[in-house]
């Protein structure tokens, strides 16, 4: 039973080739699996849409990459070890699309932007 659970992760397929090399700033994330919570350890919880932090910018001194849950767009933080990379957007589910597309209408300062969207 918990194998139907873990179906639908995502993995470091779903990325962008050596996404961990570039800013995570305004860009959809896919988190590690580990870094869920049992109960969360699906794929629609691992799209991060990446705001800020040191962590965010590879190079930093800092580890942490603070932004919400595409899902639910609940706040967090995680540390940048815990990002498989950035979301190769042609592999997005439309519904990705659709809440990245609403939370960068609804934010203040540069527009976000998913790889090449924006």
């Amino acid at each position: 039973m918990a194998e139907e659970n873990h179906m639908d992760l995502r993995t470091a397929d779903d990325c962008i080739k050596d996404s961990y090399l570039q800013s995570y700033v305004n860009k959809v994330l896919i988190l590690s699996p580990k870094s869920l919570s049992e109960k969360y350890r699906h794929g629609e919880f691992q799209y991060f849409l990446g705001q800020s932090g040191f962590g965010a910018e590879p190079g930093k001194l800092g580890t942490k990459v603070f932004g919400r849950f595409l899902i639910d767009g609940e706040n967090a933080c995680f540390h940048r070890g815990e990002i498989l990379g950035i979301a190769d957007e042609s592999k997005l589910p439309d519904w990705v699309k659709e809440k990245f597309n609403e939370y960068s209408h609804h934010s203040e300062g540069p527009s976000l932007q998913m790889g090449g969207m924006t």
